[in-house]
């Protein structure tokens, strides 16, 4: 029976990632007021969730993966490109979308979703550091510093 997996190729390592009921549970146990889906999105900023995630996704039952630590994938990710929030998004989503826990529709429409929401943030914050850039250029210009002749 062929099982619902994401497999990744990350240089000469094979992981296959696959989010079972029971790993389902054990994210649960680690934030209970949280919904499993709400859990899984939030790992793109929660790292401890990250690591939860990842661990329980390519720990299940007959899996033959190498790599059985979250941290050491999330390391072996990083070192082979991915980067930033949208990979991370994407990845997430696919282990939620293989576990049954989204249609692919709404996992696309999720995605779109929260990427429009860190590209706002995103936008939000370079504005906010563009005003303040603008405040202390205006109000408050630098000293000049003196050169002393010798």
């Amino acid at each position: 029976m062929a099982r619902q997996c994401v497999a990744l190729r990350l240089g000469e390592t094979e992981v296959k990632l696959r989010l079972t009921l029971r790993g389902q549970k054990a994210l649960k146990e680690k934030n209970p007021d949280m919904s499993v889906l709400a859990i899984i999105m939030s790992a793109v900023d929660e790292p401890e969730d990250m690591e939860v995630l990842l661990t329980q996704a390519l720990n299940w039952e007959g899996n033959k993966n190498k790599i059985k630590d979250g941290g050491q994938l999330y390391d072996e990710l990083v070192d082979n490109g991915y980067c930033g929030s949208e990979d991370f998004l994407e990845l997430a989503m696919d282990i939620a979308k293989n576990a049954g826990l989204v249609t692919q529709d709404e996992k696309e429409r999720l995605d779109r979703a929260i990427q429009r929401q860190l590209r706002k943030g995103l936008d939000s914050l370079e504005n906010a550091l563009s005003d303040e850039e603008g405040e202390e250029s205006s109000a408050n210009p630098p000293e000049k510093l003196k050169t002393l002749d010798s």
